[in-house]
């Protein structure tokens, strides 16, 4: 797509791209979760007309109000702008002319780009005038000019930014009273760990949570994760699982397993009897709620795009990512494992926060902890750790306390999960009970917490 300039030049702008981003938005509301992805801020848009109804689109969005023509013209008129960009007839023009959404991220991403050029070339002038007209300490000139690229890299827009500023109140107000009306009708719509102990500890998680769950291998966080995605998915989220480990026909042994009581080795060997029957009429139930990927050799990066696929068909609440040290990993040319790895983990918390996704990432411990005297797991025993627990807005980390035993022939472990950070709730430490592949607090009955 051709990019023009103004009449000096120098500033490239793409009236083309412009114009597709907006119509895009107009009939397909998913385009927006595109544009907002690829980094799009009002202020990008060389035309005044097209930032005066993509800043519309942004507000409705951050309501959580419909974004279309008829929204987006309601919003105008009430702020006395309809007439400034055309009128309806000017949406019906963006509309007309777009036939398909489908390259709106690539049409944002040449908005975007072109808005950060545009800077740079404005901002590459003022240094140059700013240069030849200093006079003082060289080092005072080198900051200014330094702080002056630092205003243009710093391009993406606060999502707070989003409202305008004599609404938010207001906004926040009626945003309270939809929640509540919505957990009336639907008790189960916020996403929880399924064990009411955990549950009271951590509270709910918020939508953009990124939370890293650690512990030794052989521990059971992946069973504790496979517990998490069922206990949601059962109550009607929508959850990805990516496993990079474990194959697909295990992951589902595993689970069939858990709901029929019927051991993993007579399973393999094909067993089908009543128990099975059982669980599976229950697991039908909600099991379209829940997709298992396996991921093998994926990277962060991959699986971020992945999520922003399912997101924008409104197919993941929950994305779970089992484990962290398995994910393909960049060249590692100048840097050392801790910070790829930290690296990784910024790129699924930036995901998170950018789709609205809860983001739960295992992590295995180092096993040098084990000589501690005391061998309950810290944040410093997080393998390659870097920035891990830095990025990350919850960590819970497992412990076995006690070996396993023999319960009424269910194999029983005695675990404690300690919650080292929490930027939205508590903290401490919840006795656990590791029974038959699944996490409570005590042995689970067969009406509650096996088949609910």
């Amino acid at each position: 797509m051709a990019t023009a300039t103004n009449d000096n030049g120098h500033l490239p702008y793409s009236l083309e791209a412009e114009a597709a981003v907006i119509g895009s938005i107009l009939i397909d509301p998913d385009a927006m979760l595109l544009a907002r992805q690829a980094g799009l801020t009002p202020r990008d848009f060389y035309s005044e007309s097209h930032s005066m109804i993509y800043q519309a689109a942004c507000d409705l969005a951050a309501r959580f109000e419909v974004v279309d023509q008829l929204t987006i013209a309601e919003t105008l008129s009430r702020r006395q702008q309809l007439d400034l960009i055309g009128g309806e007839a000017a949406l019906t023009g963006f509309v007309l002319s777009t036939p398909t959404s489908i390259h709106a991220g690539y049409y944002a991403e040449i908005v975007h780009r072109l808005a950060i050029q545009r800077r740079m070339i404005t901002t590459a002038g003022q240094i140059a005038v700013m240069a030849s007209q200093h006079d003082g300490p060289i080092d005072a000139l080198l900051a200014s000019a330094s702080r002056a690229f630092f205003e243009v890299a710093d391009v993406t827009e606060p999502q707070s930014h989003l409202y305008g500023s004599d609404d938010v109140l207001v906004d926040y107000l009626a945003h309270q009273e939809m929640r509540r009306e919505q957990l009336a009708q639907n008790p189960h719509m916020l996403l929880r760990w399924g064990i009411p102990a955990l549950d009271r500890l951590t509270g709910s998680f918020p939508q953009g949570y990124c939370v890293a769950v650690g512990a030794r291998p052989g521990v059971g966080k992946t069973m504790l994760l496979e517990g998490l995605a069922e206990y949601n998915a059962a109550r009607g989220h929508r959850v990805a699982f990516y496993h990079l480990e474990l194959p697909h026909q295990m992951m589902l042994d595993r689970r069939m397993a858990r709901y029929s009581g019927v051991d993993l080795e007579s399973l393999k060997q094909g067993y089908c009897g009543p128990e099975v029957h059982r669980a599976s009429e229950y697991l039908r139930a909600w099991q379209e709620n829940i997709v298992y990927i396996h991921c093998p050799g994926w990277s962060a990066e991959r699986i971020a795009a992945d999520m922003a696929r399912l997101t924008a068909r409104g197919e993941c609440e929950l994305a779970i990512v089992d484990y962290l040290q398995k994910l393909a990993m960049p060249d590692l040319k100048g840097i050392n494992m801790a910070v790829a790895v930290g690296q990784q983990m910024e790129t699924l918390k930036t995901a998170a926060e950018r789709l609205g996704v809860t983001v739960v990432v295992a992590s295995q411990l180092n096993r040098s902890g084990t000589a501690r005297d005391d061998k309950r797991p810290l944040l410093t025993d997080l393998r390659n750790s870097g920035e891990i627990e830095e990025k990350a807005n919850m960590v819970l980390l497992l412990h076995r306390t006690q070996p396993r035993r023999d319960d009424d022939h269910l194999p029983t472990e005695e675990m404690e999960a300690y919650v080292e950070k929490n930027n939205a709730g508590g903290g401490g430490a919840v006795r656990l009970l590791h029974i038959r592949g699944r996490f409570t607090i005590t042995e689970p009955t067969q009406d509650e917490e096996w088949f609910a």
